[in-house]
Parts: C-alpha cells; sequence; structure tokens
C-alpha cells in the first residue's frame, strides 16, 4: 500500500487520498459531519444534490437526486467504505459513518 507523509508526520495511504480526490465524495463526508446514526442513502444522495445545486434539499429535482443516487451506489459509497469512512449496507440501503472516538479528529480534519 503507498503512504504519502507530509511534514508534519501525518501519513496518508492511497485509498484514504483517492477517496477523498473526487467532489462528490467530499460532499458525501461534508453531508455525513456531526451524523451519529445511520443514514438512509436516498436522504444522503438528496444532501449531497443540494450542496451540488446549492440548493436546499426539498428544492432538488428528484432527477437529480436520482443521478446522484445511482453514483453513490455503484462508485462513491464503495470506495469510502473501502478507506473506512463509512459502513455501506447495500441490503438496507443505509450508511453508518464512522464516528470519531474520543479526541480523534473529524471525517475532514485530515485535509
Amino acid at each position: 500500500m503507498s503512504v504519502t507523509r507530509f511534514a508534519d508526520d501525518r501519513a496518508l495511504s492511497e485509498a484514504t487520498l483517492t477517496s477523498v480526490v473526487d467532489p462528490r465524495r467530499r460532499a458525501v463526508l461534508a453531508a455525513l459531519q456531526g451524523e451519529q446514526t445511520v443514514v438512509d442513502r436516498r436522504d444522503l444522495a438528496a444532501k449531497v444534490a443540494a450542496v451540488e445545486n446549492d440548493a436546499a434539499p426539498a428544492a432538488v429535482e428528484a432527477d437529480a437526486v436520482d443521478d446522484v443516487l445511482l453514483t453513490l451506489h455503484h462508485v462513491h459509497l464503495p470506495k469510502l467504505d473501502d478507506a473506512g469512512y463509512l459502513t455501506y449496507d447495500t441490503e438496507e440501503n443505509e450508511i453508518e459513518p464512522r464516528t470519531a472516538d474520543v479526541g480523534e479528529p473529524p471525517l475532514l480534519a485530515e485535509f
């Protein structure tokens, strides 16, 4: 596994770096900030679509949410699951965000 080291002794794996290179995956992580419970995949897709369209989730067209939902399921959620940012249950269509242990930085704090 490839590891990138920074001057301040942080080390990030290739999986971690590739998981946040895509803007949609960063939007997923931002939407999950502060979540302590399981999140429905469609609700998450609505939040991500809202961020991408600079709108309230209720104002986003259903087609836009469906497009996000499709890519979340097939591409982005599996990558974030592999990198350890969340657990994606494809059977139940639920996402469980990684909850920070006491003293652990939030999901996006590594960047």
